[in-house]
């Protein structure tokens, strides 16, 4: 029995946000009833402009990201190639005896 309060209060919200849009459209129609045809064309394609360049302008912070991500992965494998081959040199002998076996029998 719960579920009718809720429900009634999700019918109202949705009924009056419906009257708001609805309102707001007729004044938009209104206001572009007034304006005059060249006004409302300059208008109508500066926000298709914006429209358009929010994806665009989406692509292109994602690929700084992708970018600057992989360029962090490519320095830190560097420093670690770096950091292995500043390592003393007989350090790399030992390394290398203990996974090469000995063939000298």
């Amino acid at each position: 029995m719960t579920a009718k309060p809720f429900t009634q209060y999700l019918y109202s919200l949705l009924r009056q946000t419906g009257q708001e849009c609805r309102q707001l459209l007729y004044k938009l129609a209104r206001a572009g009833a007034a304006t005059p045809l060249p006004r409302f064309l300059v208008y109508a394609m500066a926000i298709v402009l914006l429209i358009s360049l929010i994806p665009f302008a989406l692509a292109v912070v994602l690929t700084l990201i992708v970018f600057r991500l992989l360029i962090a992965i490519l320095a830190s494998s560097r420093q670690a190639s770096t950091e292995h081959s500043q390592r003393p040199h007989y350090l790399h002998q030992r390394q290398q005896s203990k996974q090469a076996p000995n063939h000298h029998n």
